[in-house]
């Protein structure tokens, strides 16, 4: 299966997604989007909208940074936005659970 940004992939020195990657049949998933829902933001990975923040990350730090963060529940979509917003004055953004 060829991905979206598989050239981007194909440069990493790891597999990614994992070799042990397996794709789910998930009813419903919820994601953070703007306001509009055509906003071309909405579903642009990390790596490709700041890749300034992965210039010195490697293997799957920077495969994360690839990915779309989805939630397969409304609550937790909610229980995380809730501890993002707690850490938004850091300088860096990084909760530690």
């Amino acid at each position: 299966m060829n991905y979206k940004y598989q050239q981007d992939y194909d440069l990493l020195v790891i597999p990614c997604p994992p070799i042990d990657y397996q794709p789910k049949n998930i009813e419903a998933v919820y994601r953070w989007v703007f306001d509009d829902i055509q906003d071309s933001r909405n579903f642009i990975p990390q790596y490709h909208r700041k890749p300034q923040r992965f210039l010195h990350k490697e293997g799957i730090d920077k495969c994360k940074g690839m990915a779309l963060s989805l939630f397969s529940n409304f609550d937790g979509a909610l229980k995380r936005y809730a501890e993002l917003r707690a850490c938004k004055n850091l300088r860096f953004y990084r909760c530690e659970e």
